[in-house]
C-alpha cells in the first residue's frame, strides 16, 4: 500500500467513524429524551407538591416540678427520701446502694446507724449532703 493509498484509506475510515458516531449519539439522545417525562408545572403546583408534611412549633420549655408527696401518712424523712434520695438509691446510680435491697446496704449498716445518719446529713463521696437539699 503506498502512503497516497494509506492516507486516503485513514481520511475514509475516520469520515465513516465520524459519520457513525454521530449518528449513535443523535439517536441516543432522541432516546433519552422520548424517555423523560414533560413537566409543566406551574410554580404554585411546584411548591404545594415539595411542602413540607409537617411544621414545628417551639414554644417555651415546660416547667418541671417537683412532685411533692405532702400526706400525713409519711414522715419528714421519708419526704426527704421521696423528694431526693430516690435519684439516684432507686437505680443505683454512681454504685450507690438500691433501696430495698439489703445486699446493698449490709456493708454500710456494720458501721453502724449513727455512721449512716452522718453520712446522708454531710453527705460521702459524690452524694452530697442532705441528698443535695439546701438546708
Amino acid at each position: 500500500m503506498s502512503t497516497k493509498q494509506s492516507g486516503r484509506f485513514f481520511v475514509d475510515n475516520f469520515v465513516a467513524f465520524l459519520v457513525l458516531g454521530s449518528l449513535i449519539l443523535t439517536s441516543s439522545l432522541a432516546s433519552g429524551k422520548a424517555l423523560l417525562p414533560k413537566y409543566n408545572m406551574t410554580p404554585t403546583a411546584i411548591m404545594k407538591r415539595i411542602k413540607p408534611i409537617g411544621e414545628v412549633y417551639i414554644s417555651d420549655a415546660p416547667k418541671v416540678t417537683q412532685m411533692h408527696h405532702k400526706t400525713d401518712s409519711i414522715s419528714r424523712g421519708e419526704e426527704v427520701v421521696i423528694d431526693f434520695c430516690n435519684r439516684c438509691h432507686v437505680a443505683g446510680l454512681m454504685h450507690s446502694p438500691k433501696l430495698g435491697k439489703s445486699k446493698d446496704w449490709a456493708p454500710r449498716l456494720k458501721k453502724g446507724i449513727p455512721t449512716l445518719h452522718d453520712h446522708a446529713i454531710h453527705g460521702l463521696n459524690k452524694m452530697p449532703a442532705r441528698g443535695g437539699k439546701k438546708a
